[in-house]
């Protein structure tokens, strides 16, 4: 006898030759590029230090990333602008654009986020990537403005 597979709704399943018996069932949901972000696990440790405003903006930093697969240098980077500031309300951060702009500053600190130049940022890739490892690897950091302490 001949082995069934049966599509279901955007997966797959196994059922047993002859019986009929399911023995296996996955689903899957495709996402795009822009909705996955890697998470290392040396980040967890400094995740768990962050206040409330903090780890909302940056998970706002996460969506908001931008990923270019053509050019590593361009990706991973978030404006921080009146239309980001809008999008962290929307998103449950409520709280002021000052408030946001000071988790920017402290997320900055923490090296969660490096800094490009004025207002521009990217995601430190030691902790995260919106990307493939492959990209990870040539991405090239020697524009980063070190922060200041205050």
């Amino acid at each position: 006898m001949a082995k069934y597979t049966t599509e279901k709704v955007k997966g797959w399943s196994l059922v047993e030759e002859g019986t009929g018996v399911l023995l296996e069932y996955k689903q899957t949901k495709k996402i795009s590029v822009n909705e996955f972000i890697m998470v290392f696990f040396a980040s967890c440790p400094e995740l768990m230090k962050l206040t409330g405003v903090e780890l909302k903006v940056l998970i706002c930093c996460w969506k908001q990333s931008s990923f270019n697969p053509m050019n590593e240098e361009l990706g991973n980077v978030v404006s921080n602008n009146a239309p980001f500031k809008k999008y962290c309300k929307e998103q449950g951060a409520t709280t002021s654009d000052a408030n946001i702009d000071n988790a920017i500053s402290m997320l900055c600190k923490k090296k969660m986020l490096l800094k490009r130049c004025r207002g521009q940022y990217i995601l430190n890739p030691e902790y995260f990537f919106k990307g493939t490892l492959s990209n990870r690897s040539k991405i090239d950091l020697s524009f980063v403005v070190e922060p200041t302490e205050s």
